[in-house]
């Protein structure tokens, strides 16, 4: 689905072009599942639709029309991906980084961007205003990297190794603060970056070019049968997040 900005209207469909047969057969809902072929991630240029399809080992691209260009690229369980405005294509696949030239024909020949993997696995990325890539990693790691685009190495780290620790959290202590299971990053046009998290809080959040946080909304957590009221406050109540995490929200 493509969607106007500045309103929310929608623009129309690649793929089917009918909105009552269903989620398109063309281009994939990131996160979604249409004919087998689940979709982790994808961005846009002026050009093109880059997609990736993690359950499929396989990237894509689309011109705006919906029609795949070129051949798929084989890659083991891709997950974040970008375009920059000029033509290159950023895919991660584990703990590394690739990227390739695209053109109405398709992809380049695709070269590894990073000499030795980053400390976590690849989630998302994102082009920042300055050509450079914002990463959110997972797994061991949990933290925003700022990375070079020409050569992978990381330019600045923000957040706490391992993510958020337990406890009661707050955004200004290293500790308490930081990134949890960032689902994904998105650069702002002042050279900083947004992530959303599924951890608690769950919440987006707008953090400045130097990683200081600028501004965080706070979401609600899916419905779980796993919840209790506290006895000792009515005010507050414990549920599993979905995530590993139990958690104590005031609920007043």
């Amino acid at each position: 689905w493509k969607f106007d900005a500045t309103n929310g209207s929608q623009i129309g469909i690649l793929g089917n072009t009918s909105p009552t047969s269903g989620y398109p057969t063309s281009v994939y809902y990131a996160g979604n599942s249409t004919n087998g072929q689940p979709s982790a991630d994808m961005d846009a240029n002026a050009s093109y639709l880059l997609v990736s399809h993690s359950a499929a080992n396989q990237v894509r691209l689309f011109n705006h029309a919906g029609s795949q260009l070129g051949s798929s690229l084989a890659v083991s369980t891709p997950m974040g991906v970008a375009l920059d405005a000029s033509g290159t294509a950023y895919y991660a696949s584990g703990s590394d980084i690739y990227k390739a030239s695209v053109s109405g024909s398709g992809f380049g020949t695709p070269v590894k961007l990073n000499a030795s993997s980053y400390e976590g696995s690849v989630r998302r990325l994102d082009v920042a205003t300055d050509g450079n890539l914002w990463v959110a990693l997972g797994g061991a790691s949990n933290r925003v990297l700022k990375v070079n685009s020409a050569n992978g190495s990381v330019i600045a780290s923000y957040g706490t190794i391992a993510g958020r620790k337990d406890g009661v959290y707050n955004p200004s202590d290293a500790t308490h603060g930081g990134f949890k299971f960032v689902s994904d990053i998105t650069a702002t046009n002042d050279g900083g970056f947004v992530v959303s998290e599924l951890g608690v809080p769950r919440r987006t959040a707008v953090y400045s070019s130097t990683g200081t946080l600028v501004r965080e909304w706070y979401g609600g957590h899916g419905f779980r049968p796993q919840a209790a009221g506290d006895p000792t406050n009515s005010n507050s109540v414990w549920m599993h997040s979905g995530q590993a995490e139990l958690a104590k929200l005031d609920v007043n």
